[in-house]
């Protein structure tokens, strides 16, 4: 619900799915639901809940008494050897270009004890590696009393976990006691997804971000010295309303600046639901257009100038995954789903599927070329 393009992207789903499928009844939940529920029903599904009572759905499909389900209980829709760990749901930040706090409403964290039970389940099930998920990661804890960096240690006592990742960190909330923390982990992996949206202070000041680039560059700065060994992934937005073509090359530059990173780019989104909808001074399309380009070109050149870097170098990395002779997986500095490309074993004809250490090769378009270490 949080873009056009996305809620175009699930108005066509469910026209394939009743095509597919006619007679079936389609029924849909999730953020789309709590701000755009007419549009999901003229597209033909039933709209039986919002993120705020997930836990009613169910019953709901079933025309059941309703029930709350334990939340530590859980379907699992990704593969082994990894599972999302939702830690808190809605946002109290009020970023202009943002509507998730409109759909999710404000934050509420989990309890650590929960977490951690639900952690422990998903280990037992084979899940080693636990992605560390909120819409504000760095605020949770703060209206239940606690913080992330008291949840990490509990989860880090988890046994059998392999990798824990954290991500959506606001760069106004990483806390000296949080690197400290990353930096003496076994488990917690010195991966830092740090959505920075925008670099221009006066860009920064219209998005409502509560950061100034001298944080960022400061924030940074110490991540690096505490962390030499840190990634960094980031996402940006090009084309916000009064953005310059100068402001635009701002962001070109601190790219270049950064020790390397990975990242996405977006076009600015103008949605009705948020502040910076009634702002003056939009962007054409066809120059948001032309700055998301360039922008994605400078992330791509120092992403592949870092990921050089590891070459000839032996990392931890997961493998998941055989097609013939070749296996499939991620080095430790790879999210899941393919954000950050793929690591590929080819002609290795034992068994090298688990979490193994790898010696890597060459890197081709965010590629990882590696050989099993016997």
């Amino acid at each position: 619900g949080f873009l056009e393009s996305a809620r175009e992207e699930t108005r066509d789903t469910i026209h394939a799915l009743r095509n597919d499928f006619p007679g079936i009844p389609v029924v849909a939940t999730g953020c789309m639901v709590e701000g755009f529920r007419d549009e999901i029903e003229r597209s033909g599904a039933k709209a039986v809940a919002g993120t705020r009572d997930m836990m009613l759905t169910a019953s709901r499909v079933n025309n059941a008494a309703p029930r709350r389900a334990d939340p530590s209980i859980r379907l699992v829709t990704t593969a082994i050897p990894f599972a999302y760990l939702k830690i808190a749901e809605g946002c109290n930040r009020q970023c202009s270009f943002c509507i998730i706090p409109k759909l999710r409403g404000r934050q509420h964290s989990r309890a650590i004890d929960s977490l951690v039970k639900e952690a422990e389940n998903l280990v037992s099930m084979g899940f080693h590696e636990l992605v560390v998920v909120a819409q504000d990661l760095t605020a949770y804890g703060k209206d239940i009393g606690t913080d992330l960096t008291a949840l990490l240690r509990a989860l880090e006592g988890v046994k059998g976990l392999k990798w824990l990742r954290m991500m959506y960190l606001h760069p106004a909330g990483v806390t000296d006691d949080l690197l400290e923390l990353v930096a003496n982990s076994k488990r917690i992996l010195p991966y830092f997804d740090i959505p920075l949206q925008h670099v221009s202070d006066q860009v920064l000041r219209a998005m409502r971000r509560g950061t100034r680039v001298s944080l960022i560059r400061g924030l940074f700065y110490k991540i690096l010295e505490k962390i030499p060994s840190a990634v960094f992934r980031t996402t940006l937005i090009t084309g916000f309303p009064g953005e310059t073509a100068a402001e635009s090359e701002e962001l070109i530059d601190f790219i270049r600046e950064q020790p390397g990173m990975l990242g996405g780019v977006f076009g600015y989104s103008a949605e009705p639901l948020s502040s910076s909808y009634r702002l003056s001074g939009r962007v054409a399309p066809a120059v948001i257009e032309q700055r998301q380009l360039a922008v994605t070109r400078a992330l791509e050149r120092r992403a592949d100038q870092m990921l050089q870097g590891f070459v000839g170098r032996k990392i931890p990395a997961v493998i998941y995954e055989r097609v013939g002779n070749t296996w499939k997986g991620r080095a430790w500095f790879q999210a899941p789903e393919g954000i950050d490309g793929e690591l590929v074993i080819e002609g290795y004809r034992g068994d090298a599927s688990g979490f193994r250490e790898v010696e890597v090769k060459k890197i081709r378009n965010y590629t990882v070329y590696a050989r099993i270490i016997r």
